[in-house]
């Protein structure tokens, strides 16, 4: 898998185009080591995107871009034409919590939870979700 990941930044760069990585549940892998990020071995064209919804809640309207200068500045810019804004509270709550530790003991018991569910790797992180909301209710 990992020599897929090396190809792809490989083939970007061959061309001078870029890589989305969109690594909504990258985290929350619930088996294997993770797979290192495309933008930590191509920073120069992957633009990196992530969310909180998917590891604590989509209350919270946060995420982030990991992405060349050029990238960050013309989304910054759109941003700012747009009037569109992430929270600042939900941004100061995401920031608190992954500098106390406690995201990332979040995320160490959710792949706890994840270990137990039945199914959870054959039918996906979603169907078990639910699968384990219905149980519950």
């Amino acid at each position: 898998m990992v020599e897929h990941r090396l190809a792809l930044v490989a083939w970007a760069r061959e061309r001078a185009a870029w890589v989305l990585e969109d690594d909504y549940d990258g985290e929350l892998r619930h088996h294997g080591a993770p797979l290192p990020l495309l933008a930590s071995v191509g920073p120069d064209v992957v633009v990196h995107l992530g969310t909180a919804s998917k590891i604590l809640t989509p209350t919270l309207g946060v995420g982030w871009l990991a992405a060349p200068d050029e990238v960050v500045a013309a989304v910054g810019a759109h941003r700012s034409s747009t009037g569109m804004r992430p929270s600042p509270a939900g941004q100061r709550v995401l920031t608190a919590l992954a500098v106390s530790g406690d995201l990332a003991r979040h995320l160490r018991r959710e792949l706890l939870a994840r270990r137990d569910l039945p199914g959870c790797c054959s039918m996906g992180w979603s169907a078990a979700m639910t699968a384990r909301r219905v149980a519950t209710e």
